[in-house]
C-alpha cells in the first residue's frame, strides 16, 4: 500500500501544475475542479507528516490552510454571487495571515551578543543616515518635477516624489530596525514584521487604487515605508534601550559599512536609471518596458533567494574567524545553494508563458524569447554573492568599491555598446556579460583562499 505522506506531496504538485495550465488557458471549468483541491491535499499532507506531533503550531498550520482555501473557494464565486464573496474572501485570507502570524511567533529565536551589549553602535548609522535621507529630501523635493520629468518624460508624477521625499526618512529607520533584528538572528520578529506589512500595504494599496486608480497606487507606494516604519516599531518598542557610551575603537569599522552602502547606494540606481533612459532615447518606451518587465520577473524570485541568504548564510559569514572555515562554508553554497537556485531558474524558464500571461499582458511576449539571458545571469549574479557577502561582513571595503564600480560601469558600457546592436536582448546579454566576469573576477581576489590545501 503507498505511503500518504510520499504520494500527497506530488499529487499537490500535479494539481498545481493543472490548475496553472487551466488559468493560463481560461479553462474555467478546469480551474473550478482544480483550485478548490490544492488546500485540502495540501493540508492531508502536512497533516500525516505531523501526524505524531500533537502541538499547537501543527493545529495553527492546519487551520491556516482551512482559511487559505476558504479564501480561494470564496473569490471562485465573486462574478457570480456578488461582491460580498469577495470580502468574505479577503476576510478569510485575513484570518490566514493571522494564523500564520501566530505560528511564527511560536518559533524559537536565538541571540547573539554583540549588538545586545553594545547597542550604542547603531547611533552612527542612525545619525549619518538619517541625515543623509532628509538631504536627499530636500533636494528630491526642490527638483521634483524636473526628476519626474527626466524618469517619467512627465511632470504629472511630481507629486509623488514629494510624498516619497518626506516620508524618506521613515525608510532609514525602519530599515535599522530590521537590521537590529538580523543581527540579533531574531527571525521571528523579522518574520512577523514582513507578514503583517504585507497585510497592511495589501488592504492600503486595495483601497487607494479602488478610490484613485494610477494615482491610488502610486500614492500606496509612496506611503509604503511610513507603513512598515511603524510596524517595525510595534516590534521594537520594548526591546532596545540605548546607551550613548561611545567606543571609538569601533568607529573605523562603522565608516567603512557606511561607505559601502553609499557607495551600492548610488551606483546601483544611476546605473539603472541611465541604461532605462537610452533605452527610451534610442528606441521606445515599450522597449524600456520589456527590459523593465524581465527584470521585475528577475527580481521577485532574486528577492526571495537574497533575503533567505541575508537571514541564514550572511549572520554564518559573520561567526567565521579563519579562511578554512569560509572555504567548508562555501563548499556548502556551491553544493546546496546553488543546485537549489538552478532549479528555481528552471521551474522559471519552463512556467515563463503560464507566468508571463498570469503577470504581464499580451505586449509583452517578447520578454518570452528574451528571459534567458537574464536567468544565466542570475546566475553568474548568485554565485558571486558567495563571495560579495564574505566581503560585506569582513569590510573588506577596497574589494567591495572595486567589484562595485567594476560591475556597474561594465554593465553601463556594455548595455549601450551591445543595444545599438541587438537592442534589448543587447541590454540582457551585457547583463550576463557583467554577472560573468564579475564571478570571475571575484574568483581571482579569493583565489589563495580557493586554492589553499584543506588542513
Amino acid at each position: 500500500m503507498p505511503n500518504k505522506k510520499t504520494t500527497l506531496f506530488p499529487l499537490y504538485l500535479i494539481i498545481s501544475f493543472i490548475n496553472l495550465w487551466a488559468g493560463h488557458t481560461n479553462n474555467n471549468t478546469l480551474i473550478f475542479f482544480s483550485k478548490p483541491l490544492l488546500m485540502p491535499v495540501l493540508a492531508l499532507w502536512f497533516y500525516f507528516q505531523t501526524r505524531e506531533k500533537n502541538s499547537s503550531f501543527r493545529q495553527l498550520i492546519l487551520f491556516a490552510l482551512f482559511f487559505s482555501w476558504g479564501g480561494d473557494t470564496l473569490l471562485m464565486f465573486v462574478e457570480s454571487k456578488g461582491e460580498h464573496f469577495f470580502l468574505f474572501g479577503l476576510l478569510s485570507f485575513l484570518l490566514t495571515h493571522i494564523l500564520y502570524i501566530s505560528v511564527f511567533f511560536k518559533s524559537v529565536s536565538l541571540k547573539n551578543g554583540f549588538i545586545w551589549k553594545n547597542k550604542w553602535i547603531v547611533i552612527p548609522f542612525l545619525v549619518f543616515f538619517l541625515g543623509f535621507s532628509f538631504f536627499l529630501s530636500i533636494l528630491i523635493v526642490l527638483f521634483a518635477e524636473p526628476l519626474s520629468s527626466y524618469l517619467f518624460q512627465t511632470t504629472v508624477f511630481s507629486v509623488y516624489l514629494n510624498y516619497f521625499a518626506l516620508l524618506l526618512p521613515f525608510f532609514v529607520l525602519q530599515t535599522l530596525l530590521v537590521t537590529l533584528f538580523n543581527a540579533h538572528q531574531e527571525f521571528k520578529k523579522i518574520v512577523g514584521i514582513q507578514i503583517i506589512t504585507n497585510i497592511l500595504l495589501f488592504i492600503s494599496s486595495f483601497y487607494f487604487i479602488y478610490q484613485q486608480k494610477l494615482e491610488g497606487s502610486l500614492f500606496a507606494i509612496a506611503i509604503a515605508d511610513f507603513i512598515s516604519f511603524f510596524v517595525a516599531v510595534f516590534f521594537v518598542r520594548k526591546q532596545f534601550s540605548f546607551s550613548f557610551k561611545f567606543q571609538s575603537h569601533y568607529l573605523k569599522t562603522i565608516s567603512k559599512f557606511i561607505v559601502m552602502a553609499l557607495v551600492s547606494a548610488i551606483l546601483i540606481p544611476v546605473t539603472a536609471i541611465l541604461i532605462r533612459n537610452y533605452i527610451i532615447d534610442n528606441s521606445s518606451l515599450y522597449h524600456a518596458g520589456i527590459w523593465e518587465a524581465i527584470s521585475r520577473i528577475s527580481g521577485f524570485y532574486m528577492l526571495f533567494f537574497s533575503a533567505g541568504l541575508s537571514l541564514y548564510y550572511l549572520p554564518k559569514l559573520s561567526a567565521l574567524k579563519t579562511d578554512d572555515e569560509f572555504k567548508t562554508e562555501l563548499k556548502y553554497y556551491f553544493s546546496i545553494l546553488i543546485p537549489v537556485f538552478i532549479g528555481v531558474l528552471l521551474l522559471v524558464f519552463l512556467l515563463k508563458e503560464i507566468i508571463i500571461s498570469i503577470a504581464l499582458t499580451s505586449e509583452f511576449k517578447p520578454v518570452s524569447e528574451l528571459l534567458i539571458w537574464q536567468l544565466f545571469g542570475d546566475l553568474f549574479r548568485v554565485m558571486t554573492l558567495a563571495f560579495g557577502f564574505q566581503i560585506l561582513v569582513k569590510t573588506m571595503i577596497v574589494k567591495y568599491i572595486i567589484v562595485e564600480l567594476f560591475y556597474n560601469v561594465c554593465y553601463l558600457l556594455f548595455s549601450f555598446l551591445l543595444f545599438d546592436f541587438f537592442q534589448v536582448k543587447g541590454v540582457l546579454q551585457a547583463y550576463l556579460l557583467t554577472n560573468a566576469l564579475t564571478f570571475f573576477m571575484v574568483l581571482v581576489m579569493f583565489r589563495k583562499t580557493i586554492l589553499k590545501p584543506t588542513p
